[in-house]
């Protein structure tokens, strides 16, 4: 019985990849107002970082982030997230805050 080695499928850790397909925003979109932020998928092994748009970071611990604005404007929302030594920008929205 001779098997082709090469004809199995094989995992790369790129498909390993946690995927984000949706988060999830509550709140009042008003400075000084708490937003809730929910990540769909949450893989333990995976950081996942917001980056606000005002210099400021958070990592999630869990699905769930709350984080409020102090002043009103545009803001660029973006979830990085990091794999196995990989990172990627899995979401990236732009809020305004009144």
């Amino acid at each position: 019985d001779h098997r082709d080695l090469h004809s199995f499928p094989t995992r790369r850790s790129s498909d390993l990849r946690p995927a984000v397909e949706v988060v999830t925003i509550d709140g009042q979109t008003e400075a000084g107002q708490t937003l809730y932020f929910t990540i769909d998928s949450f893989h333990p092994e995976a950081a996942y970082d917001f980056q606000f748009g005002n210099g400021q970071q958070v990592r999630a611990e869990q699905r769930e982030v709350a984080f409020a604005y102090e002043r009103a404007g545009t803001y660029e929302v973006q979830l990085k997230v990091t794999f196995e030594g990989e990172s990627q920008i899995a979401y990236s929205k732009f809020l305004t805050i009144r």
